[in-house]
């Protein structure tokens, strides 16, 4: 059975056994018309079977009706009879509100009817019948009371929880999708100069092939390497973002950092693009993240300048600073406010800016375009 259908039957036993109990005591001590009596028991008890229906109600129509048929019933106190007037209906009118205000207008309310109920019994003094029913009703409405309070502290704990739940849900949410981003990122920049760089010098490739075959297996050779050091590379990165125990994992190799720029440059000239690598300043030993950064805002600069711009040259300044690294890399193509690549961009700010740095990027009024980025220096980690 479900909670629902096990609550109404204990509703049902309750209000059962109390009009069973009232109407056997009464049947013992019964003389003269009883019919009435018989009604005013049942009418009195057997209402709590439908108790959660409108608990207020309820309650207080047994309170009522109990008091309505004090001046026609004067014989012996049915026990069960006073259980359901004095105590349950007290508990089930002042636990029915939803709010505290309406407990406790629904316990005056008990305390009202009850009190002019003791002063209709002629068999008690009516001081001490009207003392009596009071502390009835207080014992009840406490007892309400203090359940009411114990479900208000669990349903604002059961509400915490599932506030917790959901921000940790959130927190989850934004994670993976941080993480998804940032592994878009990667494959983003370690795959697209790559292939720009594979597909320009393939197609240099044909050409010179055409003119001198050694030339043409030169270009293949490149297009080799070159694809096999991104495949390294994505190796590499799924590697790191994998689960596995590293100690069961292949050797790795580093990760590329500021020394690897000149290799960059290289390769980037191998596929059709003149650029320059100047170097200013004495390199300091610096982060593994810091180094990638560089390396990789570099990466993602000749990238576009290869894929974007009508540039036929470009130059990478990398400054060392006492406490930043500054990267340039400067094209001689057509002035232009933002680069078509917006993504790569946006891409290498957020990479920077993870290091407390800053990354400027616009079009020259005499013609081409320039990215800076300034990075302070961390030390190596």
């Amino acid at each position: 059975m479900s909670p629902g259908i096990d609550a109404r039957w204990g509703d049902a036993l309750l209000g059962t056994a109390l009009a069973a109990g009232a109407v056997a005591q009464f049947a013992a001590n019964s003389s003269g018309d009883v019919v009435p009596v018989y009604a005013w028991v049942l009418a009195t008890t057997v209402p709590l079977v439908w108790r959660r229906r409108a608990p207020v109600v309820i309650g207080l129509s047994i309170q009522l009706v109990f008091a309505l048929g004090t001046p026609f019933y004067q014989g012996p106190q049915l026990l069960a009879q006073g259980i359901s007037a004095f105590l349950v209906a007290t508990y089930v009118a002042a636990l029915g509100p939803r709010t505290w205000l309406g407990s406790a207008v629904a316990g005056v309310a008990s305390v009202t009817i009850l009190c002019v109920q003791g002063s209709l019994d002629t068999r008690y003094g009516t001081a001490g019948a009207v003392i009596a029913n009071c502390v009835y009703v207080a014992m009840s409405w406490a007892v309400a009371a203090a359940v009411r309070l114990q479900v208000d502290r669990s349903d604002s704990s059961a509400t915490l929880a599932e506030d917790a739940l959901r921000a940790s849900d959130e927190r989850a949410r934004q994670a993976v999708d941080t993480e998804r981003a940032r592994l878009a990122r990667e494959l983003h920049d370690v795959l697209g100069h790559s292939i720009s760089v594979m597909v320009l010098r393939a197609r240099g490739g044909v050409h010179e092939h055409r003119l001198n075959p050694e030339l043409g297996l030169e270009a293949l050779r490149d297009v080799e390497a070159v694809g096999t050091r991104a495949l390294a590379d994505v190796r590499l990165l799924l590697e790191l973002d994998s689960d596995e125990d590293p100690s069961n994992q292949p050797d790795r190799s580093p990760q590329p950092g500021v020394r690897d720029i000149t290799d960059l440059v290289e390769r980037t000239r191998r596929g059709g693009l003149d650029v320059r690598l100047q170097t200013h300043g004495t390199m300091q030993a610096v982060s593994a993240s810091l180094g990638l950064t560089a390396y990789r805002v570099t990466q993602e600069s000749l990238t576009n300048v290869m894929r974007h711009s009508a540039a036929r040259s470009a130059l990478v300044v990398v400054t060392w600073g006492p406490a930043e690294l500054v990267v340039d890399i400067d094209d001689d193509g057509p002035a232009s406010p933002t680069p078509s690549g917006g993504h790569g961009l946006l891409g290498m700010r957020e990479r920077v800016a993870l290091l407390g740095g800053t990354l400027d990027a616009g079009g020259r009024p005499d013609g081409g375009f320039t990215v800076s980025a300034r990075l302070p220096i961390m030390g190596p980690a």
